[in-house]
């Protein structure tokens, strides 16, 4: 029941737009949409299966467009994913083109920025490393 929580969400955000705030998480990536659900995806074929392609795509044009980070009474920066490597400013973030996927490889600042905000994890002992997702993850 993807679909509706998400539009409950979009509801509420409508109706009372200071009460709920929707930052973009690494499961807003239309690749990981695409996977079986059994896979930590499903979302795609939930979508398909109660509407069509067209509102699976405007589902992904919101994600992309979600912003990657809220800041809560200017004193809790809240991210999806965690800490990025580069150690942007709030400015640096809101400046990232976000409509786009994640990159499986970030090769820019904007690109490390978004990888690193949906799929940064924190590190047992607080320093930052390699993630246990393996790859270019990181953990801070």
């Amino acid at each position: 029941q993807a679909c509706e929580i998400c539009a409950l969400l979009l509801c509420f955000k409508l109706a009372c737009p200071g009460s709920i705030f929707i930052n973009r998480g690494n499961h807003e990536n239309a690749d990981i949409n695409e996977r079986p659900a059994k896979n930590g995806g499903g979302f795609a074929n939930e979508v398909r299966s109660k509407y069509d392609r067209d509102m699976f795509h405007l589902f992904q044009q919101l994600f992309n467009n979600l912003p990657l980070a809220t800041v809560l009474g200017d004193e809790c920066l809240v991210v999806h994913g965690g800490l990025c490597r580069l150690n942007p400013s709030i400015e640096q973030m809101k400046g990232v083109q976000r409509d786009m996927q994640c990159p499986d490889l970030p090769l820019t600042m904007d690109e490390t920025i978004l990888f690193d905000s949906l799929w940064a994890d924190p590190a047992p002992d607080g320093e930052p490393a390699g993630s246990g997702r393996g790859g270019v993850c990181y953990s801070f």
